[in-house]
């Protein structure tokens, strides 16, 4: 254990040591080169982490430019923008954030800590209780014709998530006909499931899938 003495923290000596005979340094190394990436998921690395050590401007560029995109989008749904409208050509005044985890939690943190200084735009809701009453309850204080519903999975294959999700969507259709795609967005790294799904390409937030889905 480490302990503080009159020199310092007792301890760290030993524990340094323990890195460097364990090979988690050339493990790190090794993963960065290769793009490998989360061992207990399976899922590879930044397909272009050998090009951040070495030219790590011309990557960070590139990111920027797909961050710059998603961030356009955002402005374009957003009720004070009012660009992208519903099926009935009403602007948004509702957003429903269905996701679990960090899917949930991330959303809901940030609309929490920026609630003061929010003027207008949307209301945002929540759901990640895979319980029917949650939905129903939440989908009942909602109207179809001014509500946006975000699917948020990494993988687009959450269970939870997409059980809510597919509630959501029969509540569209079943009031919006053929226009309830036009209320759906996703946050996923997998497009083509969101795409299978319903939702339109133009609204789906691409996430890397090397970026743990918490963050």
């Amino acid at each position: 254990l480490v302990k503080r003495g009159r020199r310092g923290l007792d301890g760290l000596g030993d524990g340094h040591d323990a890195v460097e005979t364990g090979g988690v340094q050339q493990a790190r190394e090794g993963g960065t080169a290769a793009g490998d990436g989360h061992v207990t998921t399976g899922l590879a690395g930044p397909p272009d982490a050998a090009d951040q050590r070495t030219e790590p401007r011309r990557v960070h560029e590139r990111h920027r430019r797909q961050i710059d995109e998603q961030v356009a989008l955002v402005g374009q749904l957003a009720e004070r923008n009012g660009r992208i409208r519903g099926a009935s050509g009403r602007a948004f005044t509702d957003v429903l954030n269905l996701g679990i985890g960090g899917s949930d939690l991330g959303p809901r943190l940030a609309c929490d800590a920026l609630r003061h200084s929010a003027r207008s735009g949307p209301r945002a809701h929540f759901v990640s209780n895979v319980d029917g009453s949650a939905i129903a309850d939440t989908l009942a204080r909602l109207k179809p014709a001014t509500t946006l519903v975000v699917i948020s999975s990494k993988t687009f294959g959450t269970q939870e998530t997409l059980a809510n999700a597919a509630t959501a969507h029969a509540w569209l259709k079943r009031a919006l006909k053929r226009g309830a795609a036009r209320h759906l967005c996703a946050v996923t790294a997998n497009a083509e499931r969101a795409r299978a799904f319903g939702v339109p390409a133009e609204r789906i937030f691409r996430t890397w899938d090397w970026v743990g889905g918490r963050y």
